[in-house]
């Protein structure tokens, strides 16, 4: 009878333990992000550029900038950088300037309508097809220090999250 109650401890206790054990690595994993860091796939990537670059169209009720994030400078990147990402954001405002706010991702700017067209230029280090379908993404801040986050469906199942809170600097290196 002893040896019964023995072996349904250990059995508990290790139940106990692989659980545990389980819940911790869940936790560790979906954690919270830090500030310039974006999640992707099991991945955390931190971002160490943000840089803006202003068009100037002849409709002066609408304010159009994309903003590049990368965790490489792309004002210094060469043929041989190797990104882990590189995305676009590209904001249609329907306004004199910038306005922070939260906006929705779309695939076309709508006319009268204020949004964001995201595109992945590279992900995991590589050229990308994978497209961002859905999602939001939200600014504040006085431009041009904008603080962001974005939260992101892509085409391929997954999501990629995250935030950028860094000055940003004039986009000098052109695709």
């Amino acid at each position: 009878m002893n040896r019964k109650l023995f072996n349904g401890q250990v059995i508990g206790l290790s139940l106990v333990i692989g659980l545990s054990s389980f819940a911790y690595l869940k936790s560790d994993k979906d954690g919270v992000l830090k500030a310039n860091e974006l999640s992707y796939s099991n991945t955390k990537i931190e971002l160490s550029f943000g840089g803006l670059e202003e068009f100037i169209g002849k409709d002066a009720d609408l304010f159009r900038t994309d903003i590049y994030l990368s965790d490489v400078n792309l004002n210094d990147a060469t043929f041989n950088s190797r990104e882990q990402i590189v995305m676009v954001l590209k904001n249609h405002m329907v306004s004199k300037r910038f306005e922070n706010g939260t906006y929705k991702v779309a695939s076309d700017f709508t006319s009268g309508e204020s949004n964001v067209h995201v595109e992945l230029m590279a992900l995991n280090g590589e050229l990308t097809d994978v497209e961002v379908i859905s999602g939001n993404v939200s600014y504040k801040g006085t431009y041009p220090h904008i603080e962001l986050e974005v939260d992101l469906l892509l085409s391929n199942g997954e999501s990629l999250a995250g935030s950028y809170s860094k000055e940003m600097e004039t986009f000098k290196y052109f695709f």
